[in-house]
């Protein structure tokens, strides 16, 4: 609300909604000067006309006046037209507008200034002392211009507010309206208070007496806090010290470094100017202004690169699904049991992940850290897809290696490329190896954070991190040691009960949207890769990227040299048969057995060089057969029985036709190629057997017992 001064103006108000007391009244509303005088309170504002108002800013009377009229509606156009506050005042015999000079843009403040007859009778000194005002204050911060306003907006309130007070009772209106306006009952002052909390009629005052020494600037009413930003009492010798002691590798704390400064001062003799606060601004300062340099000094290259340098972003949408597989391991944070010993371990999962669908589309489960559970995850990874893919992304960094293939030294040089390259003929195109320390270039690793979901779902879990350690594994938590005994009941889950888990898993991973700022924007998974799957699919040239199984056995590294045996090759405790394994002599024909530990109900077996696929031996054809199975066992014993039985006597009746062919083939059976056989002489014959047995023991001689 804008006051009219001697009954000489209409006021019009559109700052406050029903300020106080009929304030919001279109009609005039009287004051005197002596009224003024008495409560102390003055003009605070300079009025200027349309015409001068538009000569300051550049434009015509009749622009002017448009605007004014404009900004000079009804209540509900309270928000200033550009910025204007306007009001009708009584002149020349009619309404005229006028302009709040500080509702103009700062440089036509300055013209006013500079031309106004107020002006023209300073002297030179105070001229440039106003115009180093007036840049100082355009030099403020915007957040500070915008506390300046809002302040400017409560005070004018707080001005009408005092202005309705009768004689002797400004000091209860000034008290009156700080607690309304600390209470947040002003509703048309509530957005001011997200700047300026609580007030006092004190500091008001001082506002006030601000904006008339500026002469109506309402940036007079900024902060003065922040104005000195840059500027330090730090002296060149405690700068120097605090950069040594903050930048070594130990790794030290703010206040131990402080602390250090003022002891090696204190040894020099030299005497500490800067307070506690005031180092710890200048390192809070410098780590801010130099934080490439404070990382790399205290935390080392992966920091650096993990916090400092640009990340390069890849558009995912170039490429299609199976372009670029990237596999990577981690390790699991629950026990499994090994399949090959029975004990419980953290086993390790290779993951091969689509990067283009963001889908896992083939992993392994190993129990120890070598390249054939990388081959067994790509040859689960080609099946899943349907196609060979473009690219292999390998983690060749040595803290992979070092973790999950500590046998393989580098995997540029390793069996696994040589094997990759035999997929150029279909497609492929090569083995690229991310780089050391750089996690950020495999699209998996924020995979493995998110099946940490997962793994909190098994009973065996054991926790992330030491700091995230289930309670059970901590010392003497008996309670909850006891607690997962009787859950578990000292189970463990097998490798294949992880195996199926993970299916299902993955299945609600791969049809759970994504976020819309991921590569995926907000699709699910599966629908990407098969929408990207049918556009290879279709593409030309996708029949030369397929293979089929039997192509890809190669993938599967060779496991073990195993002997072949009565009853086929013995492995895990089992044995596996295949007929073509039958007629070998029991352990000297040693073959390359190439299994799944995942499914170990049979394995491949090749040749020697591991190059030809010979068969495929399943587990237990001759083994758990029933004892008893006709008279114990039930009908599925039974037939078993009858099976096995059948299979041997089927190998018997095979190997003697094989003979009785080999025998006719040499014409053995006919008797022409037999060897001549003398027969010994008659008497020589009953010579020798008369008188070599001795007397008792003849058979006519021998007597049964009665």
């Amino acid at each position: 609300m804008i006051l009219v001064q001697k009954s000489e103006s209409e006021v019009s108000t559109f700052e406050a909604k029903g300020g106080n007391q009929g304030g919001n009244s279109p009609h005039e509303v009287s004051t005197c000067d002596n009224r003024q005088n008495e409560k102390k309170l003055q003009d605070l504002s300079v009025w200027i006309g349309a015409n001068e108002g538009g000569n300051l800013l550049g434009i015509s009377v009749q622009a002017m006046r448009k605007r004014c009229k404009k900004a000079f509606k009804p209540e509900k156009y309270v928000k200033k037209q550009d910025g204007l506050t306007v009001r009708q005042v009584r002149k020349n015999g009619g309404l005229q507008y006028e302009i709040l000079l500080s509702s103009l843009p700062d440089f036509a403040q300055v013209e006013y200034w500079k031309a106004h007859h107020e002006q023209k009778q300073m002297t030179g000194i105070e001229i440039a002392r106003r115009d180093e005002e007036f840049r100082r204050r355009g030099e403020i911060a915007d957040w500070n211009k915008e506390v300046a306003l809002l302040r400017h907006r409560v005070l004018k309130a707080y001005l009408r507010f005092v202005a309705e007070a009768p004689p002797k009772m400004t000091m209860v209106y000034k008290k009156r309206f700080c607690e309304l306006f600390n209470e947040g009952v002003f509703k048309e002052l509530q957005d001011t208070r997200r700047k300026v909390k609580r007030v006092s009629y004190q500091t008001l005052d001082n506002w006030k007496k601000a904006l008339d020494e500026a002469e109506g600037d309402t940036f007079a009413l900024a902060t003065r806090f922040g104005r000195s930003k840059g500027k330090t009492m730090v002296s060149d010798a405690e700068a120097k010290l605090l950069r040594r002691f903050a930048l070594l590798p130990n790794k030290m704390t703010i206040a131990e470094v402080i602390n250090l400064v003022k002891r090696e001062l204190n040894l020099q003799g030299v005497p500490v100017s800067a307070s506690d606060s005031t180092l710890r601004r200048w390192l809070h300062d410098f780590r801010a202004e130099n934080y490439h340099l404070w990382t790399m000094a205290r935390d080392g290259i992966k920091a650096l690169n993990d916090f400092c340098l640009p990340y390069i972003v890849r558009k995912i949408e170039e490429i299609e699904v199976g372009d670029i597989l990237v596999a990577d391991g981690h390790t699991f944070n629950f026990d499994i049991l090994n399949p090959l010993t029975g004990r419980p371990v953290r086993m390790t999962l290779v993951l091969v992940f689509d990067m283009r669908s963001s889908m896992p589309v083939g992993w392994e489960i190993a129990p120890t850290e070598n390249t054939q559970a990388i081959a067994m995850a790509m040859f689960r990874a080609i099946r899943a897809i349907g196609f060979v893919p473009r690219i292999f992304y390998l983690d060749n960094g040595r803290a992979f290696r070092g973790k999950f293939f500590n046998k393989v030294n580098d995997f540029s040089s390793s069996e696994l490329p040589g094997l990759f390259e035999r997929l150029k003929s279909f497609g492929y195109l090569d083995t690229m190896f991310a780089w050391a320390y750089h996690g950020q270039s495999k699209t998996v690793e924020r995979f493995f954070g998110v099946l940490n979901q997962f793994e909190k779902q098994v009973s065996s879990y054991r926790g992330n991190s030491i700091e995230n350690k289930v309670a059970r594994l901590h010392r003497n938590e008996k309670l909850h040691a006891l607690l997962y005994e009787r859950f578990t009941g000292g189970s463990t889950p097998h490798a294949t009960d992880i195996h199926g888990a993970l299916i299902e898993w993955f299945e609600e991973y791969a049809n759970t949207p994504k976020g819309r700022n991921s590569g995926l924007g907000g699709r699910k998974p599966i629908d990407v890769f098969n929408e990207s799957r049918d556009r290879v699919r279709s593409a030309q040239g996708f029949a030369e990227r397929r293979i089929e199984d039997n192509r890809l056995r190669f993938l599967m590294m060779a496991a073990e040299q195993r002997a072949v045996y009565r009853n086929g090759i013995k492995l895990f405790g089992r044995h596996y048969w295949h007929d073509s394994l039958y007629g070998y002599e029991f352990g000297q024909k040693r073959f390359v057995v190439r299994y799944d530990l995942m499914d170990v109900s049979r394995v491949w077996v090749f040749d020697e060089s591991g190059e030809r696929l010979l068969c495929e031996a399943a587990a237990g054809e001759f083994e758990n057969v029933h004892p008893a199975a006709r008279l114990l066992g039930s009908r599925e014993d039974e037939e078993r029985l009858a099976g096995v039985i059948e299979r041997k006597q089927g190998f018997k009746q095979a190997t003697v036709h094989m003979a009785k062919d080999f025998f006719r083939a040499e014409e053995l059976l006919d008797g022409k190629a037999l060897p001549p056989v003398k027969k010994p002489k008659k008497a020589a014959a009953e010579k020798s057997g008369t008188d070599d047995i001795p007397e008792e023991l003849r058979i006519e001689n021998i007597r049964l017992p009665d």
